[in-house]
């Protein structure tokens, strides 16, 4: 099993390619987002009491939007073909566009008639000879800054090819190498869920780790007809109903993103609660699998799916386990 982490693949924050940019930029943005959303639910979590009711409220409501949503906003199925024939980085040429200028200022330089009063132009040729010094050295600054930046766009770019051309060929290790890449499944784990994985042929089966205890609220806020805002614990089925549709949309997402990277035809998700006490118990359990196929995926506008009724559509086969808050599971 492969078990996603940070150090797996180190990338440049810098992508290669127009395109290739434009894939990881929508991930990272989709990341920032999330992020920003769970920073501003943990600081209303830390509040003793709440000052700010409008920041609050919007707060609260953005979170519990959110982790029933994360299908949403997903990437476009990515052209490997056109990231394939993406042109190799040139290296740059080195400029001296600061020393030409200095040196400019040097052959110009006609003494006024105060310089020649105050007997200065010795001193301002001098002047103008160390800016030329000084000319080289942001010169060369510049010049090493390009250079890096280059080394860093020929490392992405050699990267992405190997990639490109492993996908072509069907290769597993490829396979992994672009979601360790673009990182894919940040966003949900932005939220505090944990992802493994493992392949087989033309299939990826993902264990989908989360943790109730952390993500799902065990409050809501309620403002009063004077404005006032409290919290007011969440009943077990409330809590019960966030939880699936948080797993359902987190599975639909994980199916969505990876046949949008790889040519698989199969996406197994296994949900396992780390935390059970929503559910009246403390050991890790599978609460449910759902199998996605491409074509069927293909053809759904999953964006406009908003609650775990629209999902009941879809519903074709599942597995059901002990968990009472699972009577059906999304499969297509």
């Amino acid at each position: 099993m492969l078990k996603k982490t940070e150090d797996t693949m180190t990338t440049s924050q810098r992508v290669i390619n127009s395109y290739g940019a434009a894939v990881y930029s929508k991930e990272r943005e989709l990341q920032k987002r999330a992020q920003e959303c769970v920073k501003q639910y943990n600081k209303l979590q830390e509040l003793k009491q709440i000052k700010n009711p409008h920041e609050a409220l919007a707060a609260w409501k953005s979170y519990v939007t959110n982790i029933q949503s994360v299908h949403k906003n997903c990437i476009e199925s990515v052209d490997w073909d056109r990231i394939q024939r993406s042109r190799k980085p040139r290296e740059p040429r080195k400029t001296r566009t600061h020393e030409f200028e200095a040196q400019f200022q040097l052959q110009n330089y006609t003494p006024s008639v105060l310089d020649k009063f105050s007997r200065s132009i010795q001193k301002k040729i001098n002047r103008l000879k160390r800016n030329i010094d000084l000319a080289k050295i942001k010169d060369r600054e510049e010049n090493d800054l390009r250079y890096g930046r280059f080394l860093d766009d020929l490392r992405n770019w050699e990267v992405l090819q190997d990639i490109a051309n492993g996908i072509q060929k069907n290769k597993t290790v490829s396979y992994n190498n672009a979601l360790q890449y673009f990182k894919p499944f940040d966003i949900i784990q932005e939220y505090g869920d944990d992802i493994i994985y493992s392949f087989s042929e033309n299939a990826l089966e993902i264990e989908l780790h989360v943790c109730t205890e952390k993500i799902i609220p065990k409050y809501e806020l309620i403002q009063s007809e004077s404005g006032k805002v409290y919290k007011r614990m969440l009943t077990t089925s409330k809590m019960q109903e966030l939880y699936q549709n948080h797993v359902y949309s987190s599975s639909l997402k994980i199916a969505r993103e990876v046949f949008a990277y790889l040519p698989l035809k199969q996406v197994i998700v296994n949900t396992i609660n780390t935390n059970n006490s929503i559910l009246s118990s403390t050991k890790a359990q599978t609460d449910f699998s759902v199998s996605f196929d491409s074509k069927t995926i293909g053809k759904l506008n999953t964006d406009e799916i908003e609650t775990t009724d629209d999902m009941f559509h879809f519903v074709d086969s599942m597995q059901e386990n002990s968990s009472p808050a699972f009577n059906v599971a999304l499969s297509a």
